[in-house]
């Protein structure tokens, strides 16, 4: 068996140009060979447990009909370390419509099942992700965040909005934080910018898995 780098940092291959795939290149210049693919990035760049992630990471050698051939997963998941000091095992995922997965056929089983042995011999868990984990309403609440994950607060509404919080108990909602702090319509929106930029970034923290609205209730571990 082949072996694993044991911290990959870069893409082991490059997606090439086809056209009966929908492909491209997330915000930290991961590509995607999918839709589906690109959704589950999404996920992963707005998880806040996960430390990083590489797309097309490894290279795994399997056999299908006695010739020797080779597969490349679609990512490599890293883990924060979390309160008790414990961090999760690597996991290197293949995204696959369910259809697939469900009933893979020969190639794909041979690979789904050289990928899983090729885990367990370094340490790493294998996961195979499909739409019924990725369309949820927390990818929407992703969808939308994500775009402020690289935006940059401006300092008076950072301090505002965290003061605010504060005030408040360390509970709050949108529609209570942005008119506690703000009482002009234009300072309101860009109070609101920033509100979603300190959630997206970790700062306030809301529920992922139920729809985001004015009236979701957003809180703080600061004291």
């Amino acid at each position: 068996m082949r072996n694993l780098p044991s911290n990959p940092t870069k893409p082991i291959r490059r997606i090439g140009v086809r056209t009966t795939q929908v492909r491209g290149r997330i915000r930290s210049n991961q590509e995607y060979e999918s839709l589906l693919e690109r959704d589950y990035l999404t996920l992963l760049r707005m998880e806040p447990m996960v430390e990083s992630f590489i797309t097309q990471p490894v290279v795994i050698p399997y056999e299908l009909n006695g010739r020797s051939r080779t597969y490349v997963p679609d990512v490599l998941v890293s883990y924060k370390m979390d309160s008790q000091g414990k961090r999760r095992k690597k996991t290197l995922v293949e995204v696959k419509p369910a259809q697939y997965a469900d009933h893979p056929d020969d190639e794909l089983a041979a690979k789904l099942a050289a990928a899983n042995l090729t885990c367990q011999s370094v340490g790493w868990e294998f996961l195979v992700v499909t739409e019924d984990e990725i369309y949820t309403p927390r990818l929407k609440n992703a969808d939308f965040l994500v775009r402020y994950k690289d935006r940059v607060c401006t300092p008076q509404g950072e301090l505002m909005l965290i003061d605010r919080l504060w005030l408040s108990g360390g509970r709050s909602t949108p529609n209570e934080l942005i008119h506690g702090a703000s009482r002009t319509p234009h300072t309101r929106a860009q109070m609101l910018a920033d509100l979603w930029t300190l959630v997206a970034n970790g700062q306030f923290y809301i529920d992922m898995d139920e729809p985001l609205t004015m009236n979701s209730t957003v809180w703080s571990l600061r004291k």
